[in-house]
């Protein structure tokens, strides 16, 4: 089982799913999505197996690209954010389902979102 065990804080089956989010729709300046590629060169994966994690690599997911028309009174692109969002979640879930630690590389803040609601329905009991 590789969830936190009570009173521990450690993954007993130390596998980490790497999930590269480069989303930069959720706030207003370009550049945020080239974030997960500079991780990536930086060596990141190879500083975790170095440390004894398994890697579980789910690659960079695609965004489609912002429409015109996704305005809602003051909140810009809340279509494009929450599509991109619903793709992170499902990931996220089914690697908590794989009882793996997620380690989800971005891109701009509003990726959180996915991220906090797929670990959510994997475990209803989570507290943020």
């Amino acid at each position: 089982m590789g969830v936190l065990q009570p009173g521990r804080f450690r993954f007993v089956n130390n596998v980490v799913s790497v999930l590269g989010a480069p989303f930069c729709h959720g706030q207003p300046k370009p550049g945020a999505e080239l974030g997960v590629g500079a991780i990536r060169r930086s060596g990141l994966l190879t500083q975790l197996q170095n440390m004894d994690w398994k890697i579980q690599d789910k690659g960079d997911l695609e965004f489609d690209a912002p429409k015109d028309d996704d305005v809602f009174g003051i909140m810009k692109r809340p279509r494009c954010v929450g599509n991109a969002n619903l793709k992170i979640r499902d990931v996220v879930y089914q690697s908590c389902m794989e009882n793996n630690f997620i380690l989800t590389l971005g891109g701009d803040h509003s990726i959180a979102t996915g991220t906090v609601a797929g670990h959510k329905m994997a475990r209803p009991d989570l507290c943020v």
